[in-house]
């Protein structure tokens, strides 16, 4: 089986060298193109957020999807206080692919510490990562969400809060409903 991870995925990207710029595309536009070398069975990861995207996913000829941001709200979610503070915040509008907080490209929401790191971030990980730890952890302890690695997929703004039981079965809904109705 193969995960094939798109530019829309939140947090680190699926790299094996820190120094190496991830693909910019989707999984939209990667998933025929690996089907088409490959009998594997392959699941796609990054921007799956709504049942719609779900439904797409599998047409498309995945086996199944990997969902992340879509359970950053939940109730089970170790999110801390600061995350939450950005992930929620209204004035945060943007995800760009940084290395400001490790070295390695990941996908984060555009907060202070991206604005005014990101230009000068080097691909150096993990000494990246242990010289923001202790900026991330008095962020984390202080509730600031300007100094903590706001990790999301593009499509955040879809994410629930409540129970994950809900989150899949909303996720899973037009899916089993079609599955009800037939091929």
């Amino acid at each position: 089986m193969l995960c094939l991870q798109g530019t829309d995925a939140g947090g680190h990207r699926g790299t094996h060298l820190a120094e190496i710029e991830p693909n910019g595309s989707g999984w939209r536009d990667l998933l025929s193109e690996v089907l088409n070398t490959t009998d594997l069975p392959v699941v796609v990861a990054g921007g799956v957020m709504t049942a719609q995207d779900v439904k797409d996913a599998l047409a498309a000829g995945a086996v199944a999807v990997q969902c992340g941001s879509a359970f950053l709200l939940t109730d089970e979610s170790g999110m801390n206080d600061a995350y939450r503070a950005g992930f929620t915040a209204s004035d945060l509008t943007e995800t760009v692919v940084t290395r400001a907080f490790s070295g390695r490209p990941a996908r984060a929401i555009r907060n202070e510490f991206v604005a005014r790191f990101d230009p000068v971030a080097v691909p150096v990980y993990p000494i990246v990562n242990q010289l923001t730890k202790p900026l991330r952890a008095a962020g984390a302890a202080t509730s600031d969400r300007e100094l903590v690695s706001l990790w999301a997929g593009t499509g955040w703004r879809h994410a629930q809060s409540g129970p994950a039981a809900d989150v899949v079965a909303a996720l899973a809904a037009e899916v089993a409903e079609r599955r009800l109705e037939g091929p």
